[in-house]
């Protein structure tokens, strides 16, 4: 299966995919929930009945906007490598350990962020500005 031919977002593919790829137990049938705010990757939950929890992401090489905005894929390696960095450099439990990475799909998995929480970025929009996550944030630059 080939980068063009794997949607993350239909949940029998990717499970195929986790399955074949020895992420997941033959047989076993994750929770897949598709995540908001995929303009430049598909974002998807999944979640095993072992509660252990990972958000997939899959970079497109045609951003999901009206006019044709295209980018490369490949960058979710460089996403990747930035992860494996801040998690040798920052306090642990600070950034989702990178659970998996596959170059030739353009994808990546991290560890979910455990329920519950609040996205900052969407805090932010939402006008709540805390300073408590400005000053950690500032810490952690």
């Amino acid at each position: 299966m080939v980068a063009s031919e794997l949607d993350i977002e239909q949940p029998q593919q990717l499970t195929a995919y986790l399955q074949g790829r020895g992420k997941l137990r033959a047989g076993e049938v994750p929770e897949i929930r598709p995540l908001g705010g995929g303009v430049s990757n598909r974002v998807v939950l999944v979640r095993r009945a072992s509660g252990e929890a990972w958000v997939v992401k899959q970079s497109l090489p045609r951003l999901r906007v009206e006019v044709e905005w295209f980018c490369d894929p490949g960058r979710g390696t460089k996403e990747a490598l930035a992860t494996r960095w801040l998690e040798r450099l920052l306090p642990p439990g600070t950034v989702p350990r990178l659970v998996f990475e596959d170059p030739d799909r353009h994808l990546l998995a991290i560890e979910a962020v455990p329920d519950p929480h609040q996205n900052w970025k969407s805090l932010l929009l939402s006008g709540q500005l805390e300073a408590s996550h400005v000053q950690a944030f500032a810490r952690l630059l």
